[in-house]
């Protein structure tokens, strides 16, 4: 055999060098830290966020992730103080995700870095597992049966799809609320688990061992379990399997309905845990007031017309997420005739007619290059079905939040994506579009998307101007009013937090916070007969609402009027037995009337209200030496 030439040996080197970089790119490893690479960029501010909103209540005021034996004995909640129905409710449902909040407090307290790491690696092993979805799915017996056809799956790069949904999916600026937003760990831990399980699940119809297989099938189901104690939208899971499965599998019927089964009863979960919430908390009077706060006094009907606009508004912000957030101030739809509701439900109906015409194009076997449809068709039905929990005819107070479609984005982006392949390659006898192009443009997306998502977590940064942002955005709402009051108090800006309170009352004259707030604010400033005018106008509106009467007989003990002070605090304490505060201000004012015995009494029960009220111990501290003191004069 001769020998290559110099030049041979040349041209071969310089080929070497130019083929590897393609072939280096669309290793699966190199993929999976490019998208790991653009969600760390994207979040890579937002290890400070401080907490926002809920978290307040989920996790700063929430005894329940401050000791594990709130999970050893749920029931606990129920008389736990300083959290509302709604929250007890959430906790007794939702318990592994609080569980994780347990771990970050037991680990490092209230710094919310440890929180904000955890959503964030939470978030990039999810779109790992888009990821890994597209390219398993790949695999399934319906594209198999397609090997001849190479010139489809030459044009189509399956990894492509796999790459540019998870890079669309990490990058969005959608997602930060699910995210950034500590307490929506509820959001995409529910996501990590209906993810990993619906893999899981693949991987083991894929197997070719059994032991492997079964393995696997266990571990999906565990995971399943895992996802319907993180959030109620993973009751979805089933109907997402089974319809995969009958999409992509092949089988006996029979078997591949006992497979089903498993998943199927996992959904009794919620159920069940609603029941125990039910009975638990019905017991500590809470649960028709969770659920009236939940549900509010929307009807079904209107709830359910309300989001055909809702998932209209979802979808734009999926394509344009401008004008995000976090408190939309959405008007309740009253009747289908409606012109926006009218024609928001004609356009979900032939967004989802679409998918179904799809599919059995799909079916149809003497179309060649068709095949990849199916996989468009099930990303459309996935977004629908997994948003069909929250956007139905389920009441929810808050009509819209953007880290509800977390989870049915996961079905946009791979539709998405294969559409625009699909087209691409089937517009090339008309219009040549090379696939270099089609690259390009879909990576100048992701880094825009990129770009925004981070611009959107500064915001988050400074609570001030995420307030301000939103009461921007609702001018309209008593809610974003009222936080941004707050914050300008913590600022020591008295006067404008008192201008928000006071727009909130006049948007809402019934809002007990809004009146509670005002209260306050005034007391900081001491004009006490117009905090006083304030508290009593919020017990007119909840005379059962415990802060207030505690706030009043705090405001009472500055003015001297000691008798009145103690009938409010035993009026709090009447409400909740368990007010750790009410209790510490009820042994202050024994502490003034001379009276320390009844005084560190008060600020023992104050102690084992809530084993971390440091006032409360400082206190018993001080007592304590006075109480020693008085017996060395003696």
């Amino acid at each position: 055999m001769a020998k290559p030439t110099i030049r041979q040996i040349k041209d071969r080197e310089r080929k070497q060098r130019q083929s590897p970089p393609r072939d280096f790119f669309r290793r699966a490893f190199i993929q999976v830290l490019i998208i790991a690479g653009v969600g760390l960029f994207v979040y890579s501010n937002t290890f400070h966020v401080p907490f926002v909103f809920d978290d307040i209540f989920n996790i700063v005021n929430n005894p329940g992730i401050k000791d594990f034996n709130y999970f050893k004995d749920p029931s606990m909640i129920g008389e736990a103080r300083g959290l509302l129905p709604t929250f007890k409710y959430a906790f007794m449902t939702r318990i592994l995700c609080y569980l994780t909040f347990a771990v970050n407090y037991k680990l490092g307290g209230f710094d919310v870095t440890g929180y904000h790491v955890v959503n964030i690696l939470i978030h990039l092993v999810n779109s790992v597992l888009v990821y890994t979805l597209v390219l398993l799915t790949f695999k399934t017996p319906y594209f198999s049966s397609y090997h001849e056809d190479k010139t489809s799956f030459k044009t189509m790069n399956q990894t492509s799809i796999a790459l540019f949904a998870a890079l669309l999916f990490v990058s969005h600026p959608i997602q930060t609320q699910a995210v950034t937003y500590i307490t929506q760990r509820f959001a995409s831990l529910a996501a990590l688990f209906y993810l990993l399980a619906f893999v899981l699940y693949i991987k083991a119809r894929l197997s070719v061992s059994r032991a492997g297989m079964i393995t696997l099938y266990i571990a999906s189901v565990t995971s399943a379990i895992c996802a319907m104690l993180s959030k109620e939208n993973s009751i979805t899971l089933p109907a997402v399997i089974v319809l995969y499965e009958f999409m992509f599998f092949r089988g006996a019927f029979r078997r591949r309905i006992f497979c089903l089964i498993p998943y199927v009863a996992a959904t009794l979960i919620a159920p069940i845990a609603f029941l125990e919430a039910k009975s638990l908390l019905g017991q500590a009077g809470g649960v028709d007031s969770a659920l009236h706060e939940f549900s509010g006094s929307m009807t079904r009907w209107n709830y359910l017309l309300t989001q055909f606009r809702v998932v209209v508004t979802y979808i734009r912000l999926l394509f344009f997420p401008v004008n995000q957030n976090l408190d939309y101030d959405f008007p309740i739809s009253h009747a289908l005739s409606d012109l926006p509701v009218l024609l928001s439900f004609v356009f979900l109906l032939l967004f989802f007619l679409f998918a179904i015409i799809l599919f059995f194009i799909s079916r149809r076997r003497v179309l060649e290059q068709r095949h990849e449809l199916r996989i468009i068709s099930f990303g459309i039905l996935w977004f629908f079905i997994t948003l069909s929990v929250e956007s139905s005819v389920i009441p929810l107070t808050n009509v819209i939040f953007e880290h509800r479609v977390y989870l049915p984005s996961v079905g946009f982006f791979i539709a998405l994506v294969t559409f625009i392949l699909f087209v691409t390659n089937r517009m090339k006898a008309l219009l040549p579009v090379p696939e270099k192009a089609v690259v390009i443009l879909l990576t100048t997306v992701v880094l825009i998307f990129a770009g925004v998502a981070h611009a959107r977590n500064n915001l988050w940064t400074d609570r001030v101007r995420l307030w301000e942002d939103i009461v921007r955005k609702s001018p309209q709402k008593v809610r974003p009013h009222n936080f941004l009051g707050k914050y300008y108090e913590q600022q020591g800006r008295i006067e404008e937090a008192l201008e928000q309170f006071k727009i909130a009352i006049n948007l809402g004259p019934d809002d007990l916070w809004s009146r509670a707030n005002l209260g306050a604010a005034y007391e900081k400033l001491g004009r006490f007969e117009d905090a006083k005018r304030e508290y009593l106008a919020a017990i007119r509106v909840d005379p059962k609402f415990a802060a207030t009467h505690n706030n009043l007989g705090v405001l009472y003990g500055k003015q001297g009027q000691m008798e009145k002070a103690m009938e409010e605090f035993d009026t709090a304490l009447r409400l909740d037995h368990n007010f750790a505060e009410a209790h510490n201000n009820k042994g202050i004012v024994y502490e003034r009337l001379g009276q320390f015995e009844k005084a560190a009494g008060e600020y023992r029960t104050a102690i084992t209200s809530d084993p971390g009220f440091t006032l409360a111990r400082h206190n018993l501290e001080v007592i304590n030496k006075k109480k020693g003191v008085r017996k060395n004069e003696q």
